[in-house]
């Protein structure tokens, strides 16, 4: 290791930091310029790194676009704090709760603005190939989640674990269709009409959430005390 050389954690965290303003800079000019107007070059001077960095983080300028709409879904399984002391028999019926009282906090709402607005803001080819690549991002955002609850519940049998994973990301998944459903619904050509022109609102798009979560809770899994899992259809 290089004698001078910055300790790991603070070279993770100025590398992190540096991607996130990529990120942030790229969303900006969308927004502002259009699709059209996010180049290397107006990237890397909105960023204020070179344009090297800019591929350091990311292998094409849509996978900064991917990354930030992905930050935009991150308060989603953390607010509100997953509770603690549960019975495990309940932590499924639980994490449906959460997913519903997420998307009514205002910070949730606001980010999830951002995540519509950014979205509309695409044309349709890239909003179809981000589309893709968000729901691959997913995992490990449920990963983060699953893995607080794994933390919280340490008794949870593997099998519980890996069902609550699979559950946890299909009712993110929801919002993602929530979405899809509001951008179809609107009367303006999201792929031709400036996003800027779109004055976008949660009540838009949040009942949306809630009747997506609510169709994948028509599966949620049943625990059982013997660490088994089985399926249940409510009614």
């Amino acid at each position: 290791m290089l004698k001078h050389a910055p300790p790991l954690d603070r070279r993770r965290a100025r590398s992190t930091a540096s991607k996130q303003k990529i990120a942030a800079a790229a969303e900006h000019i969308v927004l502002t310029s259009g699709r059209a107007g996010l180049t290397a070059s107006t990237l890397a001077e909105q960023a204020g790194v070179s344009e090297r960095t800019i591929f350091n983080h990311f292998k094409k300028l849509e996978d900064a676009l991917t990354y930030q709409l992905s930050t935009h879904l991150e308060p989603c399984i953390y607010e509100p704090p997953f509770p603690r002391d549960l019975a495990i028999e309940d932590l499924p019926q639980a994490l449906v709760q959460h997913f519903h009282e997420a998307v009514e906090t205002e910070r949730v709402q606001q980010n999830l603005v951002r995540f519509v607005t950014l979205g509309a803001a695409l044309n349709e080819e890239d909003f179809d190939l981000v589309t893709c690549e968000i729901t691959l991002t997913l995992g490990d955002i449920c990963n983060a989640l699953c893995s607080e609850i794994d933390q919280l519940y340490p008794d949870l049998a593997l099998n519980q674990s890996l069902a609550l994973s699979l559950f946890a990301y299909n009712l993110l998944m929801g919002y993602v269709f929530a979405f899809v459903r509001f951008a179809q619904e609107l009367d303006e050509n999201i792929f031709e009409e400036p996003a800027k022109r779109l004055v976008i609102e949660p009540q838009m798009f949040v009942p949306h959430i809630h009747a997506y979560i609510n169709q994948v809770a028509a599966g949620t899994p049943v625990f059982a005390a013997d660490g088994s899992v089985t399926s249940h259809q409510t009614v």
